[in-house]
């Protein structure tokens, strides 16, 4: 009986730890967090022509283009922390609106680019390379795209 009691508690305990490294890993949070600089004005000379991914296309949408007839409100409250080998971007969800998608663009100096698409008030960025500035916006989707959010400037960490 005594050993009966024994094995319910330790199998209890594995399936807790499990359980807690599976959330600790799906949420994208390895290593240690890093504070991230708070958010900027873009400025005129980043508009280069050039996107972050070379020869991939870029979305090329200004802040007026995406907004023309929408009443979206934009995202507001970006956060975002650096992993160490993804950065994860959290903003305010934007309620009574009828938002279904928020739209995830990135730079790294030039044009943005739209990389995904989420329905929840949070994203991962997976593709981050190490010693690189990115820059992100959010926008709203409820049938068309609202306005940009304002960016957020992120700085990844050197290998040490």
């Amino acid at each position: 009986m005594k050993l009966k009691r024994i094995i319910n508690l330790s199998s209890l305990f594995f399936s807790l730890l499990f359980l807690i490294l599976i959330f600790i890993s799906g949420c994208g949070r390895k290593g240690d967090p890093i504070p991230i600089i708070p958010p900027r004005e873009k400025s005129a000379e980043k508009n280069s022509g050039k996107n972050d991914k070379g020869s991939v296309p870029a979305v090329n949408k200004t802040e007026s283009e995406v907004a023309k007839g929408a009443q979206l409100a934009p995202p507001t409250g970006l956060t975002a922390i650096y992993t160490g080998s993804s950065i994860v971007i959290t903003w305010d969800e934007v309620t009574g609106q009828g938002v279904k998608i928020y739209n995830i663009y990135r730079s790294s100096g030039g044009e943005y680019a739209l990389i995904g698409k989420t329905g929840i008030p949070a994203f991962t960025d997976k593709n981050v390379e190490r010693d690189k500035k990115y820059y992100y916006k959010v926008s709203t989707v409820a049938g068309s795209e609202g306005s940009l959010s304002k960016e957020i400037e992120v700085l990844t960490k050197p290998r040490e």
